[in-house]
């Protein structure tokens, strides 16, 4: 799925959160799935990932968060 390999990559640790990322329990309520997560953001820079959006166009960037606690995967995002 990528044309260039990625030239870059980062690793911070901090405190993270998605307002836009919820859960929904048995009674109904939301919740955050990442509020003030203890978490890994692993950034991946220089990468030529064609999108499969509407709009077209290549991503350049991925980051992946990871809970520091666990190791378990919270979300991805790509960057055009």
């Amino acid at each position: 799925m990528t044309a260039a390999e990625a030239s870059h990559n980062t690793v911070p640790v901090g405190s993270f959160t998605d307002d836009e990322y919820t859960s929904t329990n048995a009674a109904g309520a939301n919740a955050l799935v990442a509020d003030n997560l203890p978490a890994y953001l692993v950034t991946f820079s220089g990468l030529s990932v064609s999108s499969l959006g509407r709009g077209g166009g290549v991503h350049t960037q991925e980051s992946v968060v990871v809970n520091a606690s666990n190791g378990d995967v919270v979300e991805v995002y790509s960057i055009q």
